[in-house]
């Protein structure tokens, strides 16, 4: 039987959840996300995002292909960042364990949903 993770013993949101930023266009900004996104590791998901908010940017990708699991956390976090005026959102995602919540929850229909960082990019700039 496995012991349940103790919250005082985990690792850091940071060693749970791992965020790099990338610039593939002058306004188009992409947030590789690798992970899971759950109540532990939601914040520094939405912290990441809003660092992005800037006038800049015109259009945020969230690569959500790496990411192993998706919380309700994490869904609120992507709703969140869906609703800002800073800038347009669209997601990057192919696996079950972000795809399957979305319908869950019936967001899915709701976002703009790529299955490639390319194909995203190329998407957003001719819109």
């Amino acid at each position: 039987m496995e012991t349940p993770t103790n919250p005082e013993t985990a690792p850091p949101a940071e060693q749970q959840l791992n965020v790099v930023v990338s610039r593939p266009t002058d306004d188009v900004v992409v947030l590789h996300v690798a992970g899971e996104i759950d109540l532990l590791t939601a914040n520094l998901l939405g912290e990441r995002v809003r660092e992005q908010f800037v006038p800049e940017n015109r259009v945020l990708v969230l690569d959500l292909t790496g990411v192993s699991f998706m919380g309700s956390s994490g869904l609120a976090e992507i709703v969140s960042a869906s609703q800002a005026e800073a800038a347009k959102l669209v997601l990057v995602a192919t696996n079950r364990a972000v795809l399957r919540p979305l319908e869950a929850t019936g967001l899915l229909p709701m976002l703009t949903i790529y299955d490639s960082v390319d194909d995203a990019v190329q998407g957003v700039q001719t819109s």
